[in-house]
């Protein structure tokens, strides 16, 4: 990812994002962005549309949501999307915090009046590691991983 771009994520959602993630954005090689989950019988889909996003309008899109509800005090304000699952629940790192943990907000462990932050898991504590996370999520899943 560019600079420019993260610029642009960091203008749009008026944030300033960790060093931390910069950084690894900046240096990480395509060739885990280009990985391919394959669904079988020639359905697939680009890794980064999910788990870990690599598209700076995909980031700004998600992360305008997650502040909505900040706003609307269902999440605690604080937390920047890296991706999702597909299935409702987030990939989170923390802003201002330069550790770069990586947490899970499964969606279905909150009530709508409590914030989310509660219900944060660490999945990872690290991006590098967060990125074998997705691999051997993947793995579990049955989901092949194929470049194209």
């Amino acid at each position: 990812m560019t600079s420019e771009a993260l610029t642009q994520i960091e203008q749009a959602l008026n944030i300033s994002l960790p060093h931390f993630y910069k950084r690894f954005m900046r240096e990480q090689d395509d060739h885990f962005f280009d990985l391919k989950l394959d669904y079988g019988e020639g359905h697939s889909e680009p890794l980064h549309t999910l788990y870990f996003h690599h598209e700076a309008e995909m980031i700004i899109r998600e992360n305008t949501i997650l502040q909505q509800w900040s706003e609307k005090n269902v999440m605690a304000e604080g937390f920047f999307s890296i991706g999702n699952d597909g299935h409702g629940n987030f990939f989170l790192i923390q802003l201002g915090q330069e550790k770069g943990k990586v947490y899970l907000l499964d969606h279905e462990e909150y009530e709508e009046e409590e914030l989310f932050v509660k219900n944060l898991e660490v999945v990872s504590k690290s991006l590098e590691r967060f990125k074998q996370y997705v691999i051997r999520e993947m793995n579990k899943l049955g989901f092949g991983l194929v470049y194209p």
